[in-house]
């Protein structure tokens, strides 16, 4: 996500997104809902650090470079 404040300038912010799928077995009211994120931190330009995700039962785990940060779903 990239976005420009008075304070900060120009800001880009890595984030994983949670997303909740309802209805799922019913196409014709099936819903995506988000959750919530977990921001990997901020960084003045294009961050080029390699990003991934695991989940571990209701634990989500966030790697944005040498940073891992974790969650709970349901958080």
């Amino acid at each position: 996500m990239s976005y420009s404040s008075p304070e900060l300038g120009y800001v880009q912010e890595n984030r994983l997104y949670k997303f909740d799928l309802t209805n799922k077995n019913q196409s014709d009211s099936a819903t995506i809902l988000e959750n919530g994120f977990i921001s990997g931190g901020y960084n003045n330009w294009w961050n080029s650090d390699r990003q991934r995700a695991f989940f571990h039962g209701e634990s989500v785990f966030y790697i944005n470079g040498d940073n891992v940060l974790s969650s709970f779903w349901e958080e």
